[in-house]
């Protein structure tokens, strides 16, 4: 049987916000997208830098050093895991 990637909470709401927002962006930038939406997630800045480091380690973001700042950007492949997450979510909750 194949292994199958299973995304936290956590990794599911910032994966979904990256594809919001559709480009890079640093790491207390989303803390601070987070603050603005409704649903109004709660997380700590440290919570979401570790999250991010654990996907960037997963191939499920990118980051990189620009201007002193690190920025994320979601990978094809965190694209692809957080599709597979939002059906194997919506079979489960029928």
């Amino acid at each position: 049987m194949k292994n199958i990637a299973k995304l936290s909470e956590k990794e599911q709401i910032i994966l979904k916000l990256l594809i919001d927002i559709g480009k890079e962006i640093h790491g207390y930038k989303i803390f601070i997208e987070l603050k603005t939406r409704p649903e109004r997630p709660r997380m700590q800045v440290g919570t979401i830098y570790t999250t991010l480091s654990r996907m960037d380690k997963k191939g499920y973001v990118r980051s990189r050093f620009r201007s002193e700042k690190r920025f994320y950007k979601l990978t094809d492949l965190g694209q692809r895991v957080l599709e597979a997450t939002d059906i194997f979510n919506n079979h489960i909750e029928r």
